[in-house]
């Protein structure tokens, strides 16, 4: 999962598993570049494919009212390497799940920030994290079952 830094632009933020080895590191850190795309519509899953890995990503947007222009922006991406057409044909299919955890990604944090506002909440950032890592890792062993099916 990708979001846009106010400061630094494009970054990744939750990556699932976590890259091993430079080469692997290398390409994850380059799909958040995918959101400067201009004309990605938010809410609907686009693919990019180069010989080295093939992906289908999505852009949502987050509503919070410490973020500059109202919401923070992120991205979905579920990641293939090698770029095999038969799964790549497989993960163009998966529209509705990734539109499905996006939404409760947003869910997740709305409600982090509705807590926020109250004054006795006091939550480290990595527990604030902790979901929407666990709802990647659960998308990562459904994406595997899939991609594994006939």
């Amino acid at each position: 999962m990708s979001y846009f830094d106010d400061l630094y632009g494009p970054k990744a933020s939750l990556i699932v598993p976590p890259p091993h080895g430079r080469m692997e590191k290398d390409t994850l850190e380059s799909v958040p570049k995918f959101m400067d795309l201009i004309g990605a519509n938010p809410g609907e899953p686009f693919i990019h494919s180069i010989s080295e890995y093939g992906s289908i990503n999505m852009f949502f947007s987050i509503p919070s009212s410490s973020a500059r222009g109202g919401s923070r922006d992120y991205m979905l991406s579920i990641v293939i390497s090698p770029a095999e057409v038969r799964l790549m044909v497989k993960i163009t299919q998966m529209a509705a799940i990734m539109r499905a955890v996006s939404g409760v990604i947003v869910n997740h944090y709305r409600e982090t920030e509705e807590k926020q506002k109250d004054p006795s909440f006091n939550s480290e950032p990595q527990v604030i994290l902790a979901e929407p890592q666990i709802i990647l890792e659960d998308l990562l062993n459904e994406v595997m079952k899939y991609l594994k099916s006939g």
